[in-house]
């Protein structure tokens, strides 16, 4: 008898220490963020596979597929009635990779003049680095500092913002996250005021219409008065800068100059200087930025 209770605790010893020896050394969450879609790969990174995987995604996902070094996997996602779940069979007690790819529109509302992202990425084991990067598409940026809203650019507010020059970011990263513990990112963002790159084809061929019709009406008056608003003899840099200015019609906030361009802060400054006294810009102190404006041509 005592060998039974023996025997029956050892095994119950070696497979709660075949439980407990799963874990996740890595999980990165890349979001890629749009007004109307958000893109997601998970990037899972096991030191000890624990056999069967489930992440649950409180809001509805689509076009899910994967990514594994594993030696076999199987993975599907169904949908629930708090929104997703993704159920994985792997190899237990392997090392390797697993990414988790899908979509979803369910984590970005539209408030007011700007958009609200807001997602939560839970550990379902303990692991040891957990990231979280939350990347704006091309022609959006984090909102205004100065914009007169309840709501933040980004939460946690221990995220890193930076830019790759074509996209604005947020990252953020935890150590040592237990199980169920994890990252709840919220971004608030914009479309910068650059000319909207999103347009589809039919709006494009509508305004194309609608401006040939409209200079036909005015032709006569757009003789010789117009004034070319940006002079050939610009460099580059500054006809780019001149450029994003004519294109907000007229007058922009600095920092939304160094937004919309792979300048850095310091260039951006000095082109606007070096514009200003050849007398083609004027600026005028607002908060902590200028308001940079074209100036008028007698």
């Amino acid at each position: 008898m005592k060998k039974l209770f023996f025997g029956l605790l050892l095994g119950f010893i070696l497979v709660s220490g075949v439980a407990e020896a799963a874990s996740i050394s890595f999980y990165r969450r890349e979001a890629l963020i749009g007004p109307e879609e958000t893109s997601i790969e998970d990037t899972i990174v096991f030191e000890e596979a624990p056999g069967s995987l489930e992440i649950p995604l409180f809001f509805r996902a689509y076009d899910f597929n994967t990514r594994s070094t594993l030696s076999n996997h199987s993975c599907e996602m169904d949908d629930v009635s708090y929104g997703s779940v993704i159920r994985c069979d792997i190899p237990e007690g392997e090392g390797g990779r697993l990414s988790l790819i899908f979509n979803t529109e369910g984590l970005v509302r539209h408030t007011g003049d700007h958009y609200y992202f807001e997602d939560s990425l839970d550990a379902p084991y303990s692991t040891g680095n957990m990231v979280y990067n939350a990347k704006l598409k091309e022609g959006f940026v984090l909102i205004d500092e100065d914009l007169d809203t309840p709501f933040q650019r980004f939460l946690p507010d221990y995220g890193q913002e930076n830019t790759d020059g074509r996209r604005i970011y947020v990252i953020w990263s935890q150590e040592d996250v237990q199980k169920g513990n994890g990252i709840r990112p919220r971004v608030s963002f914009e479309r910068t005021e650059e000319v909207v790159r999103d347009l589809n084809e039919a709006y494009i061929v509508l305004l194309g219409a609608v401006l040939v019709l409209l200079m036909i009406a005015v032709g006569a008056r757009l003789g010789t008065e117009d004034v070319e608003t940006i002079p050939d003899a610009l460099k580059e840099d500054e006809r780019k800068i001149m450029k994003i200015i004519e294109d907000s019609g007229g007058e922009i906030k600095q920092k939304r100059i160094v937004n919309a361009v792979d300048f850095s802060k310091a260039k951006v400054s000095r082109l606007v200087h070096d514009l200003k006294d050849r007398g083609l810009l004027e600026t005028e102190k607002v908060g902590r930025t200028n308001r940079v404006k074209l100036k008028k041509r007698e």
